[in-house]
């Protein structure tokens, strides 16, 4: 038999009546919450669109610290749109906690992955980048952003085994791949002191 459920603002469960049946009142209070939820999401992001980031972040935090149930679409919407409040502001490690916990919510959103392993990439934490690159890969093999990114990790850290993979990969999206390219011609060089590849 199913059943309906709604939440109350005290954030207790309210059972469904008899015959599975949520009172009217309660669908009313629970779709009353959910436009509060929604209009403090549309100040956030009106506020973020404006630049003005830091009262932005306050009104994102507003949704993740309130007694109102967000729901897990919402509450990845708003990890997603604090990591890039904190990338605007330059704080790229707090930027990827806040992605890490959207990314938490939907592991099959090879963006967030990919955000994950830029800015790990730009603090220059190699096995975070990596492993974001993995999972992102995981999700979609052929996602260029990522291809190009992982190789360039991968070379970074001399893993050559996975390199020479992932550059299949890539050239079998892009045959003409600059930066895989300028590997090849890399890795036969007898002069790889004097080679520049970024």
């Amino acid at each position: 038999m199913l059943s309906f459920k709604a939440f109350k603002k005290s954030g207790k469960k309210v059972e469904a009546g008899k015959n599975g049946i949520v009172s009217k009142e309660k669908v009313v209070e629970s779709q009353e919450l959910k436009k509060q939820l929604s209009a403090v999401y549309e100040k956030a992001l009106s506020l973020q669109l404006e630049g003005q980031y830091k009262a932005a972040i306050k009104y994102y935090k507003k949704i993740l610290l309130s007694e109102l149930h967000a729901s897990s679409r919402l509450k990845k919407l708003v990890y997603s749109n604090l990591s890039d409040c904190y990338k605007a502001r330059n704080n790229l490690q707090k930027s990827i906690i806040y992605c890490i916990e959207a990314v938490s919510l939907d592991r099959a959103d090879v963006v967030l992955w990919d955000r994950i392993a830029k800015h790990a990439l730009e603090l220059k934490n190699m096995p975070l980048a990596r492993q974001a690159s993995e999972s992102a890969l995981s999700v979609a093999p052929t996602y260029w952003p990522c291809l190009d990114r992982y190789s360039k990790i991968l070379f970074a850290i001399s893993d050559f085994t996975s390199l020479s993979r992932v550059l299949e990969l890539a050239f079998a999206v892009n045959p003409a791949y600059p930066f895989g390219l300028k590997i090849l011609e890399y890795l036969n060089s007898p002069r790889k002191a004097d080679f520049y590849l970024f």
